[in-house]
């Protein structure tokens, strides 16, 4: 993972482990749209855990390495695909993790300044990253998704989440009226939440299909689940 002292600060495009660490993401995450979207995933040169480490020990904040090489990546993956994917067609862009920081920097700086793309987008899905009420005052192109049940269940969650640690939601506080029990993972009952479109369900973890196994990758050195 990039670790040790000496280590480079970023993969190189052709480094091997990043190719095959690219595999695993696919299939444990982005596999999950190509049933209903055509699928674009932009690739780009990871930063490593040593670098991710020093700067969350610095400054607490890991979007402050992205601005360069991998953002760079990002956004010169976005201008091919604008310019020779996507036909004017409108998408929906999704990242999680450190994948959500460098989305964060794109909402901010790339669709601000290509704001023909983003008049096009439906949502915007940053798992595992804040965007909070500063960053929509000073982005006022930014704005949370509305009118829809299931965007303001998920908001409401992650909220709830961010207040108190628990995502659980009572029917008072659910926008469809529905309380949504979401418990704490229990290596006996292996219980998780089903993020269904039309039912937002606890379901056991045997009943779901969460990864392929058959087409997945061990982590690698510049990648971590």
């Amino acid at each position: 993972m990039a670790a040790n002292e000496g280590d480079a600060d970023y993969a190189t495009l052709d480094n091997a482990e990043m190719l095959e660490g690219v595999k695993f993401e696919h299939a444990i995450k982005s596999s999950a749209f190509e049933d209903s979207t055509n699928l674009f995933i932009p690739y780009h040169r990871q930063a490593g855990m040593r670098l991710m480490g020093e700067t969350w020990l610095k400054n607490g904040d890991v979007r402050t390495i992205l601005p360069g090489t991998p953002y760079g990546d990002i956004t010169a993956a976005l201008d091919y695909y604008f310019e020779n994917c996507n036909g004017g067609r409108p998408f929906i862009i999704a990242g999680h993790s450190r994948g959500s920081a460098i989305l964060s920097l794109v909402l901010k700086g790339y669709f601000k300044e290509h704001p023909e793309y983003y008049k096009r987008m439906v949502a915007a899905y940053a798992v595992g990253y804040s965007i909070t009420k500063d960053d929509l005052e000073a982005n006022p192109h930014m704005k949370f998704a509305t009118g829809e049940t299931f965007s303001k269940t998920m908001r409401k969650m992650w909220v709830q989440f961010a207040k108190t640690g628990n995502s659980s939601l009572t029917a008072e506080q659910s926008p469809d009226g529905k309380a949504k029990d979401w418990s704490l993972y229990d290596l006996e009952n292996k219980e998780v939440m089903v993020l269904d479109e039309f039912d937002i369900h606890p379901a056991k973890e045997s009943e779901v299909k969460i990864v392929d196994w058959n087409r997945s990758y061990f982590l690698t050195k510049y990648y971590m689940l």
